[in-house]
């Protein structure tokens, strides 16, 4: 995205750049993903049908002169090719069609979720890319859901399981559930689906109740355990009486503990102690984390 503004910018460093209506470009990416839902990926004639539809109602909706007209279909064409050419495409390398034998995960950090099941997008996005890469398990941190309120009726394999077999298992801070509202920072948790789940020996999550990490437990032939393992280390907040994850943390631990240590220093931990426990048990550790630090050069690096 840099990439392309840095590109745009260059083009028309010497003359006035007319953006493009945000809602005209968001109604074309809609109805891209509106055909990539219900056809499968797009072909290239599809694409160039829907930048052609763009490029059409942007000259209808423009007035002025001639070169007034020159310039910004110039200008549209170029921000119209900025959108074929990157947001519409796949990022990084896409994996290849799934072959047997092939255990395929998907983590992200979701920045919340609706717990309603009816016109939910952002789950069904989630499931869409399931669906299209063939996903066995997928993992999340920081849902935002207080599990517990009572306008949240759907716990998170009523959210995600459509009409395959779906285990699931989620986390959230259970000591403030009363004080929270339906939305309440940080969260972890895990969906497998289909055949997957005929593997799985239990589920479980932090067991402070504060929803840090969720993990599933897989069993496989000749006594072979492995552990997937989603975490989320919060981010340090100096808002004492806010009710984000780092806050919820540090009044339990001083509260329930009398520990004034800081709740990124505990998360690490105690992880790292489990983490320990399980391999010293035999078991495989396979571990998907937000921890808000460098992966290399972090304290968990």
């Amino acid at each position: 995205m840099l990439v392309t503004c840095s590109t745009l910018r260059g083009k028309y460093n010497n003359g006035k750049f007319k953006t493009t209506d945000h809602k005209t470009i968001m109604e074309h990416l809609r109805r891209r993903a509106d055909k990539f839902r219900k056809q499968g990926r797009l072909q290239d004639d599809e694409m160039e049908t829907i930048i052609e539809e763009m490029r059409k109602e942007m000259a209808a909706k423009e007035g002025g002169g001639a070169a007034n007209d020159n310039t910004r279909a110039e200008e549209h064409a170029r921000v119209l090719e900025a959108v074929e050419e990157g947001l519409l495409q796949t990022q990084g390398i896409a994996p290849n069609s799934k072959q047997d034998g092939i255990f395929r995960v998907v983590c992200e950090n979701a920045n919340g979720f609706n717990n309603r099941i009816s016109g939910n997008l952002k789950i069904a996005k989630a499931l869409d890319i399931k669906e299209d890469l063939d996903i066995d398990c997928l993992l999340y941190c920081e849902h935002r859901l207080n599990l517990r309120h009572k306008d949240n009726v759907n716990d998170f394999k009523q959210m995600f399981q459509r009409e395959i077999a779906c285990t699931a298992v989620a986390a959230h801070n259970v000591h403030e559930w009363q004080q929270a509202g339906r939305v309440q920072e940080g969260g972890t948790g895990a969906i497998c689906f289909g055949e997957a789940t005929g593997f799985i020996r239990k589920v479980g999550k932090d067991e402070e109740g504060l929803g840090r990490w969720s993990w599933i437990l897989f069993g496989g032939s000749e006594g072979h355990t492995t552990r997937l393992i989603t975490a989320y280390n919060p981010c340090k907040s100096g808002r004492i009486n806010s009710g984000t994850s780092y806050q919820q943390q540090r009044r339990y631990f001083i509260m329930k503990k009398k520990d004034l240590t800081c709740p990124r220093i505990l998360f690490r931990r105690h992880l790292t102690a489990a983490i320990t426990k399980w391999r010293e048990g035999g078991d495989r550790i396979v571990l998907f984390m937000d921890h808000n630090e460098h992966v290399y050069d972090g304290a968990l690096g």
